[in-house]
């Protein structure tokens, strides 16, 4: 396992590269939260090929995962898709 940290101060976070990293994310993640709550944001195209095992392993960690998925590509990234985002995440 490679860990590079992102040094931003109190915003610093680690970026972890793994191979097989995706069956074993929910070990990673168990550490890091205190509610057992794990919300995925992801956009179509990664759901489709990625999404079933990250919530796979997030589950057999015994964590609580939601997810949300975006349309794909740039046109995403806007003041409307943020607010539809926020409501999502405020419903959970």
């Amino acid at each position: 396992m490679t860990r590079i940290t992102v040094g931003l101060g109190k915003r610093s976070y680690d970026i972890v590269i793994e191979s097989g990293l995706l069956a074993s994310v929910g070990d990673h993640l168990k550490a890091l939260t205190k509610t057992g709550r794990v919300f995925i944001v992801t956009d179509a195209n990664v759901a489709t090929h990625h999404l079933a095992a990250l919530v796979s392993s997030v589950t057999a960690a015994g964590l609580k995962p939601e997810s949300i998925t975006l349309p794909p590509g740039e046109s995403t990234k806007n003041w409307t898709q943020l607010e539809k985002l926020c409501d999502q995440l405020l419903s959970f």
